[in-house]
């Protein structure tokens, strides 16, 4: 994993994040491998999902049943991260409250502000049904009372200790405050003798109230790091087989999650990397977001299962996510392969039998793509070594010495003869890669 996050960090842009999921064995390494790559600093949380049925589980004989997994998000620069925070109509359900005044009051000038004084019995306070023009009842506790200018602030600072002048149970009409247009906020001071909070009584902010009656206004709230808080998936991980038109392993994450994390941290054509591209939900949510999307997988099932999602999502698939976004089909995508180097080598020998690993043997021996720092006069004092090992021994001895860094062509070397780079390979590869 270190040199593949190594890779992904210097290929995020600056606002880019990392999102990574793993089960609660590697969870721990995981992020103090990336608090190394990354820094600490670009932590920026971590969502605990639930990924199976608590009350269901196949290993019946098993003494834990881990149903909890875990994503961990990274970004590329702190100080340049950003997410779409969730956003909800704003409701007017708590605007139920409606004060009068039905008798006398007293009047002060208290932290440079207007206050009229009603004591208990010369006011009401009852809950009506909601309505545009009622109030809400908010306590005034926490980090309200931090808030500059604010009625928790004027409360905690001037109000709270005169209950030994005012008496308890008391209603403060405090004069030039708030941004609902009625002038005023209500406030009541505490309501036992050892009570050090009150309430505070707003309206709708004028400046949203239109927008609220027509139903347009939308407040956005932090995204909860327990998902399961938010969205519980136990029932999407078991059921997702059938998703993008292929047949694929139950377990695997489903397109509502990743719905969830693309539509929180990214934006439309921005560019999705999933160099670990399993069954290519990531490349089909994305297609069906509006998002860019460069996939790699280096397993033998890309075109039967990642490959043929993609075209059903093209062709219009109904499955996971498409019926939320209405998704109708459309797009393009590019599907290509490396040109092999010295892959064919370890196909040679997993391929290999008792009968023939010797002759291979030597021809990996003799072969330029084994790792530089192995000297020929190595290779040929370990072979006593090597005839005594098992089969298996011989072909992780064998593969251990191909150089990984030669499984591939690379593209600085598409003008090396040795390869044989034919000229419309030539001519797909430069228009890929943008080159000249």
């Amino acid at each position: 994993m270190k040199n593949r996050l190594e890779i992904a960090k210097k290929l995020l842009t600056e606002d880019g994040v990392l999102i990574v999921q793993t089960d609660d064995k590697e969870q721990a390494y995981l992020k103090v491998l990336c608090d190394e790559i990354f820094g600490t600093a670009q932590f920026e949380t971590s969502f605990f999902i639930q990924v199976r049925f608590d009350n269901k589980t196949l290993a019946e004989d098993s003494d834990l049943h881990k149903v909890i997994e875990t994503i961990h998000i990274y970004s590329k620069n702190h100080s340049r991260f950003s997410t779409n925070k969730i956003k909800e109509l704003y409701s007017i359900e708590k605007f139920c409250w409606q004060v009068e005044e039905i008798g006398e009051f007293e009047t002060e000038y208290i932290g440079g502000k207007r206050v009229d004084i009603f004591k208990e019995g010369n006011y009401t306070i009852k809950k009506v049904n909601s309505n545009y023009d009622m109030l809400k009842e908010t306590w005034a506790t926490g980090s309200l009372i931090r808030q500059g200018g604010t009625a928790a602030e004027f409360l905690n600072k001037y109000l709270i200790d005169r209950k030994k002048i005012d008496g308890l149970k008391t209603l403060y009409k405090v004069y030039n405050m708030g941004e609902d247009g009625l002038g005023y906020r209500y406030i009541t001071g505490p309501q036992k003798d050892k009570a050090i909070r009150g309430k505070f009584y707003s309206g709708i902010p004028l400046s949203i109230k239109n927008s609220v009656i027509n139903g347009e206004h939308f407040k956005e709230i932090p995204i909860p790091n327990l998902i399961y808080n938010f969205l519980s998936y136990e029932r999407e991980f078991g059921n997702c087989r059938s998703e993008g038109g292929v047949d694929i392993e139950g377990g695997k994450k489903p397109e509502l999650l990743l719905k969830f994390l693309l539509e929180y941290f990214t934006n439309k054509n921005d560019i999705i990397c999933d160099f670990f591209a399993g069954t290519g939900t990531t490349s089909a949510v994305a297609h069906k977001m509006g998002r860019k999307y460069i996939i790699i997988e280096q397993m033998d099932y890309i075109e039967d299962l990642i490959v043929s999602r993609l075209k059903n999502v093209i062709n219009g698939d109904i499955t996971g996510i498409s019926k939320e976004l209405n998704w109708q089909g459309g797009g393009s995508f590019v599907y290509c392969e490396l040109k092999e180097n010295a892959y064919p080598l370890i196909e040679l020998v997993k391929s290999a039998t008792e009968e023939n690993i010797g002759k291979i043997k030597e021809q990996i021996f003799n072969d330029d793509r084994i790792v530089p720092y192995i000297r020929k006069e190595d290779l040929k004092k370990a072979s006593k070594e090597f005839e005594g090992n098992s089969l298996d021994e011989k072909k992780k001895a064998l593969i251990t010495l191909i150089d990984k860094n030669k499984l591939y062509v690379n593209f600085s070397d598409i003008d090396d003869e040795d390869y044989k780079i034919t000229e419309s390979e030539r001519k797909f590869t430069n228009s890929f890669y943008k080159g000249v």
